[in-house]
């Protein structure tokens, strides 16, 4: 996966700034614990929104990381709804 390089910004990037569904303390441990690191990222988003395998390993890292933000966004909403929605007993 490539990166984006730097234009001399004045302002230091942060990845936890920018994709905040992405980078939390849960996100971290379990991205720890997985033996296989972006491969499987990479299997798991293949076939989807960039293409076959190859296709999304040549991605910016910037699009993947914007990608699983906003799949993980829309996931915490749609927790929301479901737990607003559960009938009460």
């Amino acid at each position: 996966m490539r990166r984006l390089r730097s234009r001399g910004s004045a302002t230091p990037f942060s990845y936890r700034a920018r994709y905040p569904h992405v980078f939390t303390p849960a996100n971290q441990e379990q991205a720890k614990a997985h033996p296989d690191g972006w491969a499987y990222v990479l299997r798991e988003m293949s076939g989807a929104a960039f293409g076959n395998y190859a296709e999304t390993g040549r991605q910016l890292m910037h699009q993947v990381l914007a990608k699983m933000n906003d799949d993980l966004a829309q996931a915490e909403k749609l927790e929301r709804e479901r737990k607003a929605n559960q009938p009460a007993y």
